[in-house]
């Protein structure tokens, strides 16, 4: 029984060693080194996309805020004027009254 474990065990280690070998021969560690390089290049261009994004997104927020801005202005500017419209219809209410006495 001890020598079937160990046996085994003497197989699992060579099939781990040759997997190895194997993988050294057939140039795997380039494979992966390869791979990693273009992973990070990839993750490089996403990174000046995201900043890219980012700086949109500032610009955007600027721009809707001073539109926003703008527009708060226009509408006070356009309450004023009705405003200002109300009183004349008014005077020229008073104006009306006063010459019909």
């Amino acid at each position: 029984m001890l020598l079937q474990s160990g046996g085994i065990s003497v197989g699992v280690i060579l099939s781990f060693c040759g997997a190895i070998f194997l993988a050294k021969y057939l140039g795997v560690g380039k494979l992966i080194a390869g791979l990693v390089d273009r992973v990070e290049k990839g993750t490089d261009s996403l990174k000046e996309v995201s900043q890219g994004l980012s700086r949109l997104n500032c610009d955007l927020t600027e721009a809707n805020r001073v539109h926003v801005v703008t527009h708060e202005n226009i509408l006070n500017k356009v309450d004023v004027a009705l405003d200002r419209l109300q009183e004349s219809k008014e005077l020229i209410k008073d104006i009306q009254r006063k010459l019909d006495k």
